[in-house]
């Protein structure tokens, strides 16, 4: 079983430096956040703590990150194969993962949840940002 993981976004209050810390449900269980980092100090905010959905990209370059990117809520992914750009999102209605479409190629895009994508097998969905380092690729590109 996959153990339950924690993506914080968190802010310098001073600078406006992005930080971008990961931790399992049982570290932050046995040390807390404040002993784990500074980022969780009071000088830093906390942006956002994006849970991971279980499943990793499909990337084939593997050489930056030793393996593929784990993909968290509030991540960007992109289709190579239908050139659409998606914001990975958590439908608590539902108690499920979707992918919000923001725009791209598909002529009536659609959100789609991920049992519509193969992610770890057949489809070419790569995490290409978060919404917190990357807003330009929120916005339909000219």
């Amino acid at each position: 079983m996959e153990p339950i993981k924690f993506r914080y976004v968190t802010r310098h209050k001073a600078s406006g430096n992005i930080e971008i810390k990961h931790y399992s449900l049982y570290q932050i269980e046995q040390g807390g956040l404040y002993i784990l980092s500074p980022a969780f100090h009071a000088d830093y905010e906390i942006l956002s703590r994006d849970m991971y959905t279980g499943l990793k990209d499909s990337s084939p370059d593997d050489s930056k990150t030793g393996g593929s990117l784990e993909i968290h809520v509030n991540d960007i992914l992109y289709d190579v194969f239908a050139g659409d750009f998606y914001r990975v999102d958590f439908d608590e209605n539902y108690a499920m993962f979707f992918l919000k479409f923001l725009h791209g190629n598909s002529k009536s895009p659609l959100d789609r949840n991920f049992e519509e994508f193969d992610v770890e097998v057949g489809n070419d969905l790569y995490v290409v940002g978060n919404v917190f380092q990357n807003q330009n690729l929120l916005e339909a590109t000219k």
